[in-house]
């Protein structure tokens, strides 16, 4: 299809694709792949427009940015299941002021968004035992620097329908 003024239309060529393991290496699936991998680039230049408007408003330097995605890649053995290519997902958090270009290697849950956001908006947990509910996970803040974080190597994952 046309893509609106100033999207561009990104072609990926479907016989140079690398195929994950865990899908046929099909002319039906690489095909796929590309319209996927498209799609994604569409995305990427959208995230881009939002930064720019960000810094045009004067607002970049005091927004914590979180880009997720809520599931894996949409091929069967990923999207909505517990093998790694469904629950390792993209997570981009871009605080202001932050060291650029880190890759953390914590292993982080979506429950550990709120936690994240309110710690950016400077709610504290109140102290144990004067909790009237114990919000799961915990904020992504301290460690989004730190290449090599302890105590962030396992998290837990369910699935259900």
């Amino acid at each position: 299809g046309k893509y609106p003024d100033g999207v561009p239309a990104v072609k990926f060529d479907a016989k140079s694709l690398p195929v994950p393991y865990f899908l046929p290496d099909q002319p039906e699936v690489r095909a796929e792949l590309a319209e996927y991998y498209q799609s994604v680039a569409r995305l990427d230049h959208g995230v881009g427009l939002v930064m720019k408007e960000l810094e045009a408003a004067k607002q970049l330097d005091n927004t914590l940015v979180i880009f997720l995605s809520d599931n894996g890649i949409p091929f069967p053995g990923a999207k909505t299941t517990l093998y790694d290519p469904g629950i390792h997902l993209p997570l981009i958090v871009r605080k202001p002021g932050q060291k650029a270009g880190v890759t953390c290697p914590a292993m982080a849950s979506w429950t550990d968004v709120a936690p994240t956001i309110l710690d950016w908006c400077g709610v504290k947990p109140e102290p144990a035992g004067k909790k009237a509910y114990e919000l799961p996970g915990r904020s992504l803040l301290p460690v989004l620097e730190d290449e090599k974080p302890e105590g962030w190597g396992t998290v837990f994952a369910s699935h259900q329908f």
